[in-house]
C-alpha cells in the first residue's frame, strides 16, 4: 500500500465516524417511535391472550370449537358449517348464545 493509499485509508476514519453519528441519529428517531409503538403492541397481545383464555374457558366443547374457529382462526360460518355439519344460520345462533354468556366485562 502506498503512502497515498494509506492516507486515504486513514481518512476513512472521519467518514466512518460521521456515518456512525448519522446512523445513531436514525436509531434515536426509531427508538422514539418504538417507545410509542411497543405499548400498543403489548396492549394488543394482552387483549388477544385474554380473548383466547376466555374462549378456552368455555365449558361446552362444541361451543368452544365454534368460537375458536370463528374468532381465533378466522373461519367463516360456511367453513365452520361444512367442517362440523351445521348450517351457518344454526352456527350464528350458537355463537350468539355463547357470546351472551361470556363474562367479557371481567377481562375488558
Amino acid at each position: 500500500m502506498t503512502i497515498t493509499e494509506k492516507k486515504e485509508f486513514l481518512k476513512e476514519y472521519t467518514r466512518s465516524m460521521a456515518r456512525v453519528q448519522r446512523l445513531n441519529h436514525e436509531l434515536e428517531k426509531h427508538h422514539a417511535a418504538a417507545l410509542i409503538i411497543e405499548p400498543e403492541i403489548e396492549h394488543c397481545v394482552a387483549t388477544a391472550e385474554s380473548i383466547e383464555a376466555l374462549i378456552y374457558a368455555i365449558p361446552n366443547g362444541l361451543q368452544r370449537e365454534i368460537m375458536l374457529r370463528r374468532f381465533i382462526y378466522g373461519e367463516t360460518l360456511e367453513e365452520i358449517g361444512e367442517a362440523l355439519c351445521y348450517s351457518p344460520r344454526h352456527l350464528q345462533r350458537i355463537i350468539t348464545k355463547t357470546v351472551d354468556r361470556l363474562n367479557v366485562e371481567a377481562i375488558a
